[in-house]
């Protein structure tokens, strides 16, 4: 069988069933090219596994894995191709629904730049960051780190995110209650906003917006 990797996403057991799933482990079939080929798809431990074997004699067909051309293997790569996409788009959400992480600032940049987080690094995989399609530029770090770190006085941790601010603002929001010069990055141009409730949603999401349109160019 091939395996297919969706990085990023996660199964949903009911939507699986409620496409065509079933069984156990998770097992979907089609019948394709005219009902020659029978093409049989297995989700276990959120791994996807495809084979597709000629209908009457069962013999695998492994054409389409391979760089060959042709009408035929074409349809059959274009097929499985369109079937997997809309798998994806049915019966997964994303991957960082399973952490830990504010789901009111990634709705609200989903929502209205239209940018998904990135999980950058192996050693820290609740960070994520948020940056421009254009320039690549960031505009926002989703993290979790010590209180104390910001020198809160507290041994827990808490979620925060590092926005970009104009130099002449910074001085005024630091005087706010959950605002602080930000972690590990320049301190003279980013802030973190601790995400525990402290501010509240309409100053987070305004402080986005303008972070965002700091960073246009």
């Amino acid at each position: 069988m091939e395996t297919v990797n969706f990085d990023g996403f996660l199964f949903e057991k009911n939507k699986l069933k409620e496409f065509g799933f079933k069984g156990s482990p998770l097992t979907y079939t089609q019948k394709i090219q005219n009902d020659e080929l029978l093409l049989t798809i297995v989700i276990k431990d959120q791994k996807l596994q495809i084979k597709v074997e000629d209908e009457k004699s069962l013999e695998l067909y492994t054409l389409y894995q391979t760089s060959a051309k042709g009408p035929y293997v074409d349809c059959v790569r274009n097929t499985i191709r369109d079937l997997l996409e809309k798998l994806r788009q049915t019966c997964t959400i994303p991957a960082y629904f399973e952490k830990k992480l504010p789901h009111m600032v990634l709705d609200y940049i989903k929502a209205k730049y239209d940018v998904e987080p990135e999980f950058l690094w192996e050693k820290f995989p609740d960070y994520c960051i948020f940056r421009h399609r254009n320039n690549e530029k960031w505009f926002g770090l989703l993290m979790e780190i010590l209180a104390s770190k910001l020198k809160i006085q507290s041994k827990e941790p808490i979620q925060v995110i590092d926005l970009h601010i104009p130099k002449e603002g910074a001085d005024d929001l630091l005087q706010e209650k959950g605002i602080y010069p930000g972690w590990h990055m320049n301190k003279k141009t980013w802030i973190s906003l601790v995400l525990d409730g402290t501010l509240t949603d309409e100053t987070i999401q305004k402080l986005i917006e303008e972070s965002y349109q700091a960073t246009l160019s």
